[in-house]
């Protein structure tokens, strides 16, 4: 399997609002469509993409920047995202990291979802292609910054 890691710094982003995005999801074109949106809005710093749990948990380990938003696809192989959400929900010093659910699947297992929806940190989902409407809703509800969402 194929545990790519994808790092990218936006140069032009000086006044992002999010420091760090990492993107954990199998589907390389995923990563470039996500990766081209956050690069135009200039919504973040950096940005990493990772094609497995394990992946994006090793360099979690390794890594001293931390992730502020991730981007978790729940259905993937050998390891699904839920294993992703429980590892950082272990670790005090990545409680501030939010997460969004961004799948094909949004209706094909609601139990998943419901299990996925029990941890603070995961602030929504989105069905999959990402696109600014879709991200929108889920950071700037009514067209407000949430208060809750610190980064």
């Amino acid at each position: 399997m194929n545990n790519a890691y994808f790092p990218e710094d936006f140069q032009d982003s000086h006044t992002a609002t999010i420091s760090t995005v990492w993107h954990i999801d199998i589907d390389s074109a995923e990563h470039h469509e996500a990766r081209r949106l956050l690069k135009e809005t200039g919504l973040c710093k950096h940005y990493a993409a990772f094609q497995s749990v394990s992946a994006a948990l090793k360099h979690l380990e390794h890594s001293l920047v931390k992730p502020d938003l991730v981007f978790l696809e729940l259905f993937l192989p050998y390891q699904g995202g839920i294993a992703f959400v429980e590892a950082i929900q272990a670790r005090a010093e990545l409680l501030h990291t939010k997460i969004i659910i961004l799948t094909s699947w949004i209706n094909l297992n609601p139990l998943l979802l419901h299990q996925a929806n029990a941890y603070p940190q995961v602030i929504g989902f989105l069905e999959k292609p990402l696109n600014m409407q879709n991200l929108n809703n889920i950071l700037y509800p009514s067209n407000e910054y949430q208060s809750n969402m610190t980064y």
